[in-house]
């Protein structure tokens, strides 16, 4: 399948989800599936893990003029960044997504976009390019590394790019059972809601990129690696923290 026709489905599995479940699909917990979050303790969630984001970067953090929220969802993060940089963006691949957070929060500014990169910014825009699950969901691993060396290009010189990814797959996510039924039973008919709300599928896939690969595009793209450690929330994931050098 191409890059333009993966990212085609990527996209439909992100408007139905954010149809069916928004909240669930950007911060799946168990005990919240079924629109089930409450939207202040949903977006405490993102200050919170800013929060300890920034105690990290705080001493490699030059300048705070714009961050970038890629994934953004409802803007969960993007909202918090806010309260550190004079402008936070969020980009997203879901028109619906975007929509509501620009509702949820009107004052950041939020991007729809569906293309390989991210060419709708310029070189060196922002001090700091953030995400964290959302690369895993992508279709491909070139497409990661593609959105990788793109973190780079719109990152300021000096300025940090900071990312989670897994390294390698699970079991349960090689198989990716629930997608693949998902989209099966689709093809005989079944609607979106009844797959999702009463079979309990989900069209989420699950991406991994090694870490020799993302080495590789880091030294590629003009970045230095500062430091990285485990993603104790997810299997066999880790958190990049990345200077862009010039």
């Amino acid at each position: 399948m191409n890059r333009a026709l993966l990212l085609e489905t990527h996209k439909t599995d992100w408007e139905e989800l954010a149809a069916l479940d928004p909240m669930w699909a950007i911060l799946s917990n168990s005990d919240k599936r079924g629109n089930k979050w409450n939207a202040q303790e949903f977006f405490d969630t993102g200050k919170e893990e800013v929060d300890q984001l920034m105690a990290e970067i705080c001493p490699l953090a030059r300048h705070r003029a714009a961050a970038l929220d890629f994934g953004c969802g409802l803007g969960r993060l993007t909202r918090a960044l806010l309260d550190y940089y004079d402008e936070a963006h969020g980009v997203d691949v879901s028109d619906v997504m975007v929509e509501r957070a620009r509702r949820f929060t009107p004052e950041c500014h939020f991007h729809v976009n569906d293309s390989p990169d991210l060419s709708q910014f310029p070189n060196g825009m922002f001090d700091l390019v953030y995400t964290n699950r959302v690369l895993q969901h992508l279709p491909s691993e070139t497409l990661i590394a593609a959105y990788l060396r793109e973190f780079f290009r719109i990152t300021k010189p000096g300025g940090l790019v900071v990312f989670q990814v897994p390294f390698r797959k699970s079991m349960r996510n090689l198989l990716n059972l629930k997608r693949t039924t998902y989209h099966l039973l689709k093809t005989f008919g079944l609607d979106s809601h009844t797959l999702f709300s009463r079979l309990k599928l989900h069209p989420m896939r699950m991406t991994a990129i090694s870490r020799a690969r993302v080495s590789e595009v880091i030294e590629a793209s003009s970045g230095a690696l500062i430091k990285q450690r485990p993603d104790t929330s997810a299997h066999f994931a880790v958190f990049y923290y990345c200077r862009r050098l010039h």
